[in-house]
């Protein structure tokens, strides 16, 4: 993946879960409505993301990953951390299904 994310760091365009996004500090990421999603909150530092599922049914979810790695969610989501550091979090959204 490139050092500059396709889609920069605009969030909107994660709302398919098909983005390649930075981002740094604290940001809610709106979801298409197929996923069950309301949203999902990050929360960067250097080295560790954290994250919650705010989920329609009320069963959401929450956790972290220091470095990198990935998250997926039963909802069809994965999320690549492919970077993080001071210059913030390299994020790839991908349907998982």
């Amino acid at each position: 993946m490139p050092a500059v994310p396709k889609d920069g760091s605009n969030l909107k365009a994660c709302a398919d879960a098909s983005c390649e996004v930075l981002v740094k500090g604290t940001h809610r990421v709106p979801m298409a409505k197929k996923f069950g999603i309301v949203e999902i909150l990050l929360r960067t530092s250097p080295y560790r993301l954290e994250f919650y599922v705010d989920r329609v049914d009320g069963d959401d979810t929450s956790g972290w990953v220091g470095g990198t790695g990935n998250v997926s969610l039963a909802d069809g989501i994965t999320i690549t951390i492919v970077r993080n550091d001071r210059r913030g979090a390299l994020l790839k959204f991908e349907p998982s299904d």
